[in-house]
């Protein structure tokens, strides 16, 4: 299910940086985790506080299967799993965080999300090792702030 193989990779790459998101989120809102993988970061999101409401977005039906599994497993109430954004029935009257666990694709993450902006609360990534230069990042923060400058009130 994921590339990082080792125990204290898991531990650092998926389970800290996903607590570190912790902070960052408005738990009043619902969570979108985007390109969830395994479920990073929202299971971990999850267990840290049983009562978000955490909407799982991935397209690999193995992982899918997984989500669900790991979902019921765990009795993970306030989660369910889509395999794609247009899935979702958008709510004016709720707010939503996006996380993700950034791949080399977030430049398509951040086009993606632009049409939701009227729903999305806070847009958070988590950026991996593959952002390799600095004009790759100067990008990717200049999209978020960007992203979260327009969904700010």
């Amino acid at each position: 299910m994921s590339a990082i193989e080792s125990f204290e990779n898991v531990i650092i790459k998926h389970f800290l940086e996903s607590f570190f998101l912790f902070n960052y989120i408005d738990k009043n809102n619902v969570i979108i985790d985007f390109g969830s993988g395994p479920g990073f970061p929202g299971i971990p999101l999850k267990l840290l506080d049983s009562s978000l409401n955490i909407i799982f977005i991935e397209r690999n039906q193995k992982k899918i299967a997984f989500l669900n599994r790991i979902i019921s497993d765990l009795k993970l109430f306030k989660c369910v799993v889509f395999q794609d954004i247009s899935e979702i029935y958008w709510l004016n009257d709720k707010k939503y965080n996006v996380v993700s666990m950034a791949t080399a694709e977030y430049e398509k993450i951040i086009k993606l999300f632009n049409k939701y902006l009227i729903y999305i609360n806070k847009f958070s990534l988590i950026v991996s090792n593959e952002i390799n230069s600095i004009d790759k990042y100067n990008y990717l923060i200049h999209s978020i702030n960007l992203l979260n400058r327009k969904i700010s009130y």
